[in-house]
């Protein structure tokens, strides 16, 4: 049962990571690969701070203190007192939130049209609808 908890923190850990991005990620664990430079490794990790702060509810200090301890997100969440499930909505809520910003900006910038961006939120959702229910293949439940 203890192994299940990690593994559902695991993967709950790096769903996070992808719905907050590709920059966040390489801040969280990559930074120092690649060719960033020193105010762009600055803006990363501040970031992931900023977004674990929001996501936990606590203050960006208090991500920093577990961050010096090398506590993951798991260990942040029990000593929080939050459980999984409602570690899982705050991250669903933050998904939701990123990329409906996403889709505005490339909506705004003319990358896509407001259709499009309509349409690409609603295949991801069934996506994650998919994911939930077990399926291996994307889930098409507007058809």
């Amino acid at each position: 049962m203890k192994k299940n908890n990690k593994f559902l923190f695991s993967l709950l850990a790096l769903t996070l990571f992808a719905a907050i991005g590709v920059n966040s990620v390489a801040a969280f664990g990559g930074i120092w690969r690649g060719n960033l430079d020193p105010e762009q490794i600055i803006e990363r990790q501040t970031q992931m701070f900023v977004q674990k702060a929001e996501l936990f509810d606590i203050s960006v200090e208090q991500v920093k203190e577990y961050w010096s301890q090398g506590k993951n997100m798991q260990e942040m969440a029990e000593e929080l007192g939050i459980t999984e499930d409602v570690l899982q909505q705050k991250m669903q809520a933050m998904r939701q939130e990123n990329m409906k910003t996403r889709m505005q900006v490339l909506v705004d910038n003319g990358v896509v049209t407001q259709e499009q961006a309509d349409s690409h939120v609603q295949a991801m959702g069934n996506r994650e609808i998919g994911r939930r229910l077990g399926l291996k293949k994307p889930c098409r439940l507007n058809e």
